[in-house]
């Protein structure tokens, strides 16, 4: 390698850790995730998985209200640039988006409400 490959390296290494080290630093807890919620939710249905962070902060956090919220948002449109009707049905060898949402949906308001109860009953 020569020198040039070197220096850029190392100066994109530096960036990427400054910039992944303020992210953490900011969202390192699913509180703070669920409380900044609206500088991470999409602006738009590009393929990300921040919906599904937001999901997972929300069933940490046992917030049944937000899980619904988006589970149904990422219900409304498809992940991929495909027409909804495709979206609805699987090929026969892949796993049904919306039967799967749909799970974690009911899974994640069960455990949110398993909690409340635990915590009622302490």
């Amino acid at each position: 390698m020569t020198q040039e490959w070197l220096e850029l390296a190392d100066y994109l290494v530096r960036r990427v850790e400054n910039e992944m080290e303020s992210y953490f630093k900011e969202f390192d807890t699913f509180d703070k995730i669920i409380k900044q919620r609206t500088k991470i939710e999409p602006r738009d249905f590009g393929l990300n998985n921040k919906y599904e962070l937001l999901i997972y902060a929300a069933i940490k956090t046992g917030n049944s209200k937000l899980l619904s919220q988006y589970i149904d948002k990422k219900l409304e449109r498809p992940t991929m640039n495909i027409s909804k009707a495709e979206y609805l049905k699987p090929e026969k060898d892949e796993i049904s988006e919306v039967e799967f949402l749909t799970k974690i949906k009911e899974l994640g308001l069960q455990a949110i409400g398993t909690t409340k109860i635990t915590a009622e009953i302490n």
